[in-house]
């Protein structure tokens, strides 16, 4: 080798690892800025965040690996490279400015925000509970699972009596999104169990849908089924659950007796909405077999595209049941191609207060 090569293939031994981690670090700082990462995390069905796992192995740990492999023959540049691997692994991926966090008997609860400050979302582990579009245009517009193109805009769209006589209650709050489904002069209730998430929601410095949709809503803090029980019967004609989108689920919302509960809320007419979005557990067919018991009909919708303009203001794939005495409860929903009528499993048990079993319907990886 010449002295001119030898002095050149050191100067490498430097700037390639430098290089490297330059490349791959600038890759990172694009999908944060991008939310690449984020619109891959911030799904709540089955096998969504494959993508980000691989993506981050691929980024952090792949790429790198095999390069440092094409360097050990040189022990400066393959020590280098490798460092710069374990630098990276260091970096938070698609990391985003946290604008509010309180940890309290439930969790640790944070509002995080895009760089440019133009969508807030909750989240609450690795779950994310709502997001709002905090630019013009955006704000006030449902987003996240209760897109106006997904299962809930259906619902709210479908024909029948939605008018200014209705009374809706929501089992879980979140950020308080469906509260922009509410028209004037209509009755909302929201059962939270946790007040901090209630703080969340009506602040509109983090989200604006109840201060602006439904500012004389009341929120009832406590278990979501005891407090409901409280509730004079047929009060309600739209009751909503949407307390499942976290890894646990609270099974007591979900057994019989509770479905019991919510019919004897309902009015005559009346509609029963599950979110039954889960990264986990099949609970479209723990409500399927519990319908059918009940001689109850019901349909599932299962949204899972999006297009780039609908993720772009927020959307996210969603999976949605409704359930009622009788099809007449439910106007168009019936006839729309995407809803799928429920089919019970004959020889599954039906959960009850008693029994339950998660681990039959854990949903494959």
């Amino acid at each position: 080798m010449t002295r001119g090569g030898g002095v050149r293939s050191r100067y490498a031994d430097f700037w390639l690892p430098a290089a490297l981690l330059g490349v791959l670090l600038l890759a990172t700082g694009i999908m944060s800025i991008t939310g690449i990462l984020g619109k891959l995390n911030q799904v709540g069905l089955p096998n969504a965040t494959t993508g980000s796992d691989l993506l981050r192995v691929l980024i952090v740990f792949a790429i790198p690996a095999g390069v440092s492999a094409a360097f050990s023959w040189r022990p400066i540049r393959f020590g280098l490279a490798t460092a710069a691997m374990l630098v990276l692994a260091l970096v938070p991926l698609g990391s985003q400015p946290v604008i509010f966090q309180q940890r309290d008997f439930y969790g640790v609860h944070k509002v995080v925000s895009d760089p440019a400050g133009t969508r807030h979302a909750l989240v609450d582990g690795d779950t994310i509970h709502g997001v709002e579009q905090m630019s013009p245009g955006g704000l006030d517009v449902p987003a996240a699972y209760y897109s106006p193109s997904g299962p809930v805009g259906d619902l709210f769209s479908a024909e029948q009596a939605i008018d200014s006589s209705w009374s809706v209650a929501v089992i879980g709050l979140g950020a308080g999104t469906m509260a922009c489904y509410a028209q004037p002069q209509q009755t909302w209730t929201f059962y939270e169990i946790d007040p901090v998430i209630a703080k969340i929601a009506r602040d509109p410095s983090l989200f604006t849908y109840m201060s602006d949709c439904t500012p004389g809503a009341k929120v009832i803090l406590g278990d979501g089924r005891l407090t409901l029980a409280r509730a004079p019967d047929h009060s309600y004609n739209l009751i909503a659950l949407d307390a499942f989108g976290s890894d646990s689920v609270p099974v007591h919302l979900i057994t019989r007796e509770a479905i019991q509960l919510y019919l004897a809320k309902l009015r005559p007419g009346g509609v029963i909405l599950f979110n039954i979005s889960n990264k986990y557990v099949d609970l479209a067919s723990v409500l399927a077999r519990e319908a059918a018991s009940l001689s109850l009909v019901g349909y599932q919708r299962t949204d899972t595209e999006v297009t780039s303009a609908q993720a772009l203001a927020g959307k996210f794939p969603s999976a949605w049941l409704v359930m009622a005495p009788a099809d007449a409860n439910l106007g168009s929903i019936p006839q729309e191609p995407a809803w799928h009528p429920l089919h019970a499993n004959p020889m599954q048990p039906v959960w009850t207060d008693d029994f339950s079993d998660v681990l039959t319907v854990i949903q494959p990886r």
